[in-house]
């Protein structure tokens, strides 16, 4: 049987394929160990008040960024290209192990200085 495919389907499936789903991962686990790391840095050196809501408000609107900039380009070894708008493209995939070790660093280095802090 042959049944036409959901528009929501075919939304998800070309996320996927652009990977935007990766990117916004890493983006959350780097933002969360650089605020981590500000919470407990910046009270210290005697930064105004204002100074973490304002690095909270600059991960909060990089955030959307990202997840555009992901959906336009791909990181190969050849460099940042346009991801093609065909499936199946030539798009070279870097390994999923690159990505995780990325997304756990960070979230890592996030709990660790909550926990020293």
């Amino acid at each position: 049987m042959n049944r036409e495919e959901h528009p929501a389907e075919a939304i998800l499936r070309e996320v996927n394929r652009r990977r935007v789903g990766r990117v916004a991962a890493g983006y959350v686990a780097m933002a969360y160990g650089v605020l981590e790391g500000a919470w407990a840095f910046l009270p210290s050196v005697g930064a105004p008040g204002w100074a973490f809501r304002a690095l909270l408000g600059a991960a909060a609107l990089g955030f959307p960024l990202a997840t555009v900039l992901a959906w336009d380009f791909d990181i190969t070894s050849r460099g940042i290209v346009r991801t093609p708008e065909e499936p199946g493209g030539p798009v070279e995939e870097l390994p999923v192990w690159r990505w995780a070790v990325f997304v756990a660093f960070w979230t890592l280095v996030g709990l660790g200085i909550r926990i020293v802090f």
